[in-house]
């Protein structure tokens, strides 16, 4: 399951709306209007997500938690459930294919991951950039977290630029189809660790 949190202060019901005029509207689910003004609009979806659908739409997961109906807002209101004309609550549907499409963009062709290689031979990155780019699909972000523990002791000892070496590594994994926010979700989380920082 995952819930489309739409925030529209953050401008979300205008680009959720954007996205149904390009690829058709959403289907009838559960749905509840949240005490800042929102919605949460549920449905079932199996396959890899990411944190957003579009701006001000957040993609929520099992890994997070949504604030449930009848739960009072810091505004004062509360968190209510959208019901149908005869006062049905709906239950929730499948995702249509573009909402997948959206969450879950397909890599871009294998030729395009040689490109972060070039000048690296001679910073010990080669094989670290190797990592990334080979990894099968579901376990890219598990290479970039072990390439970049490894890229960024090699900066702590004094053997790489941390700024040319990170890029490099960002641009490996942005190849093989990780998002930025992923990318510097992951990278951060290694240089708190190694570099304490």
């Amino acid at each position: 399951m995952i819930v489309l949190d739409v925030d529209p202060r953050n401008g979300g019901s205008a680009a959720l709306l954007e996205l149904t005029r390009q690829h058709g509207a959403l289907p009838a689910t559960l749905t509840a209007r949240t005490g800042g003004g929102g919605l949460h609009i549920w449905l079932t979806h199996t396959g890899r997500s990411r944190g957003q659908l579009c701006t001000g739409v957040d993609v929520k997961t099992s890994a997070g938690y949504v604030v449930a109906p009848s739960s009072l807002h810091a505004s004062g209101q509360r968190y209510q459930w959208v019901t149908q004309p005869r006062g049905r609550e709906l239950g929730i549907v499948p995702a249509p294919a573009w909402v997948a499409q959206v969450l879950h963009p397909p890599a871009p062709p294998h030729r395009a991951h040689r490109a972060p290689m070039l000048g690296a031979s001679k910073s010990g990155l080669v094989g670290l950039l190797r990592v990334v780019i080979d990894a099968p699909e579901g376990n890219r972000n598990n290479a970039l977290y072990w390439a970049s523990r490894r890229m960024l002791q090699k900066v702590a000892d004094g053997d790489l630029a941390e700024c040319a070496a990170v890029g490099m590594l960002a641009d490996a994994a942005t190849a093989v189809g990780l998002t930025g926010a992923e990318i510097d979700r992951t990278i951060g989380s290694t240089r708190r660790v190694v570099l304490g920082g």
